[in-house]
């Protein structure tokens, strides 16, 4: 199975994606918009609204950075934009456990193994690819990053494999 296009396009895009999980109450890292930098809490992150963008018969990736003042997250915010021709997405910091769920969809129903890890560490401390993976063991975070990842599937009536990752906050234990 191949999900549709407007699934791929919806699921590929952070700031659409985060809306979505917002409306199925799925809890989100706290996203500012432009007029919000003043609200800010530094550290920040800020990264680019998609992973790959293709501008002027290129392909342009990113990745997440840390901001530790408005100047540099004005600076970043303005590079990004004249970069990809996108605003990127500007977050909350959360330092926790990150666990991702895999399965195989059809049309939203998980038909195949539904797999959930827990990332022991990263490609760059920023974030990114994993590099080390465990089996995650049976928790409350577990199951309910099962469901959450099931209820994004199933809006999105994907078909075909997916990931969903989510992070437990090491400070409050939300998952987001």
């Amino acid at each position: 199975p191949v999900p549709s296009l407007t699934s791929v396009e919806l699921a590929s895009d952070k700031a659409l994606t985060y809306e979505l999980a917002e409306r199925l109450l799925i809890p989100t890292i706290k996203t500012y918009t432009k007029e919000q930098f003043g609200e800010v809490v530094y550290p920040a992150v800020i990264k680019n609204r998609h992973s790959i963008v293709f501008k002027n018969g290129s392909s342009i990736s990113g990745s997440a950075s840390f901001v530790f003042s408005l100047d540099e997250l004005v600076s970043v915010y303005e590079k990004i934009l004249n970069q990809t021709g996108e605003a990127p997405l500007v977050q909350e910091f959360i330092q926790g456990e990150e666990y991702g769920v895999e399965m195989i969809c059809n049309k939203g129903e998980v038909i195949d193994t539904l797999f959930v890890h827990r990332r022991i560490r990263s490609l760059s401390p920023r974030g990114g690819a994993a590099v080390v993976k465990e089996t995650a063991e049976e928790s409350l975070e577990v199951e309910s990053t099962k469901a959450y990842a099931q209820a994004l599937a199933k809006e999105l009536a994907w078909d075909g494999p997916i990931r969903v990752e989510l992070t437990v906050d090491a400070q409050d234990g939300r998952l987001l």
